[in-house]
């Protein structure tokens, strides 16, 4: 069977989803079809078991497995940029990395839907940061 991704972060989150047992290319798919590689990442990193149970074939057990098998991976830097190149959620990634915040708080950080639904980069970088000072 030949597998065809259109960006290389979903392929290689294919890899990664199907290394954890349990999880096959038909759950693999699923869930890329259900998130978009950067929001499964982040709810990969962050725990979110909800957005990952969201796909067709993952319950609570699979999304917990998932999570646990992969957020260590996902952490590493080798792996945290891929897919982040142009988009606007990887610039609004890369300018808080880049200020000192781990890529794990940059993506949470990024996902929170105040941060979302700014349009500007700029915009997002700000209310980010605001987040953080909320945070303490």
């Amino acid at each position: 069977v030949l597998y065809g991704f259109t960006e290389p972060a979903a392929l290689g989150l294919f890899g990664m989803l199907t290394g954890v047992s349990g999880v096959g290319p038909r759950t693999a798919l699923a869930l890329l079809s259900t998130l978009d590689p950067s929001r499964l990442q982040t709810a990969i990193v962050t725990g979110d078991t909800a957005a990952l149970s969201a796909a067709q074939g993952v319950g609570a057990r699979t999304a917990s497995r998932i999570i646990l098998d992969l957020k260590g991976k996902l952490d590493d830097a080798e792996f945290a940029d891929v897919g982040f190149s142009g988009d606007v959620d990887g610039q609004v990634i890369a300018a808080l990395t880049a200020l000192g915040y781990s890529t794990a708080e940059a993506r949470a950080a990024a996902a929170v839907p105040a941060v979302a639904e700014e349009t500007e980069v700029d915009d997002r970088i700000r209310v980010a940061l605001q987040q953080f000072a909320t945070r303490g």
